[in-house]
């Protein structure tokens, strides 16, 4: 697994702590994310629904966001396609991880034409998760 610092020193990430927000209504999907992520060092906020993940966007400006796709009220879609429309060019080029248990390639697809930028089904794998992360980040132009 590639540590922030490490990819920073590669040049591919600026040398400050890397946020990522998880969204996700599942309270245990959300711990077990954390502790991923945060093995590698990277720094997590949590919310659990997707009016809730909309305003931590906006006002946290995370690196990368997690948007679980099937949520009551706003969905990973309805945020997905709210940040790629954002008028703020920073918050509108925020790498996107749809994560669903609904792996079909409709969902996928549905996912990737809302503004994802990528796609990782549910259960995560704990082994590359993080460094999937890393690589959506480091794809991006530096904030």
């Amino acid at each position: 697994m590639t540590s922030p610092e490490a990819a920073a020193t590669a040049g591919s990430l600026p040398a400050r702590q890397v946020t990522v927000l998880v969204v996700d209504d599942m309270p245990d999907t959300r711990r077990l994310m954390r502790r991923v992520l945060e093995r590698a060092s990277l720094s997590v906020l949590e919310a659990a629904t997707g009016t809730e993940g909309l305003a931590a966007i906006r006002s946290h400006r995370p690196d990368a966001v997690v948007l679980d796709l099937r949520m009551p009220g706003m969905s990973g879609f309805e945020v997905a396609r709210a940040v790629r429309a954002d008028p703020d060019p920073v918050i509108a080029a925020i790498p996107l991880l749809a994560c669903s248990a609904s792996v079909q390639a409709e969902v996928r697809r549905e996912a990737l034409d809302a503004g994802c930028d990528a796609f990782e089904g549910k259960p995560i794998d704990v082994h590359t998760f993080a460094d999937l992360l890393l690589g959506l980040i480091s794809q991006r132009r530096p904030r």
